[in-house]
């Protein structure tokens, strides 16, 4: 379980890294739209769109990315809990709650 729970770490961390590189270019997109916009030439009236559309999905990326990273530090978690022994027993009262 050391090695599943260091795995869980490294891909954390890495996951946390590729989110930084998204924001990254997401900004350099950002400053050349801006660009673009305050061009207003024909061809900046061609880029915008093309950049328009590079982020949209480079946000899109960035927000499945990030669930992603967030449902690591669930597994980490679980996998914590069981490393302690602090793993409930499944069983609720006619609440839903645990016993």
């Amino acid at each position: 379980m050391d090695k599943s729970g260091f795995l869980l770490d490294l891909l954390f961390e890495t996951f946390d890294q590729l989110l930084g590189v998204l924001w990254a270019i997401e900004s350099e997109l950002q400053s050349a739209y801006d660009a673009a916009s305050r061009d207003g030439t024909a061809r900046a009236g061609e880029v915008r769109p093309a950049l328009d559309d590079a982020m949209v999905n480079l946000n899109s990326s960035a927000d499945t990315l990030g669930g992603a990273q967030r449902l690591l530090g669930h597994a980490r978690n679980a996998l914590d809990r069981l490393v302690t022994d602090d793993v409930p027993d499944g069983r609720h009262d006619k609440a839903g709650g645990n016993r």
